[in-house]
């Protein structure tokens, strides 16, 4: 992921998803060039990391920026996604 992370992606994160859980792996979204992130970007966030747990595969985020560390803590969100 990078840039502005918003409704605008919806459709690109929806394919994104399906194709990550296709594969079978444990799955590492790079968050690390995001500059923005709106409720969409913490909903897919949240969707990705509760579709991966019921699958039993292992989501993290890779060197997410402060402002997504601290609205992930705030929404209470932050031990969903490991690191």
């Amino acid at each position: 992921m990078w840039g502005e992370i918003d409704i605008a992606l919806r459709n690109q994160a929806s394919a994104a998803l399906a194709g990550a859980f296709q594969r079978d792996l444990p799955i590492v979204v790079d968050t690390s060039a995001v500059t923005f992130i709106d409720s969409a970007g913490i909903a897919f966030l949240v969707q990705i990391c509760r579709i991966g747990q019921d699958e039993g595969l292992k989501v993290s985020l890779h060197d997410p920026p402060a402002a997504i560390r601290q609205t992930l803590r705030t929404l209470e969100l932050d031990s969903l996604v490991a690191r």
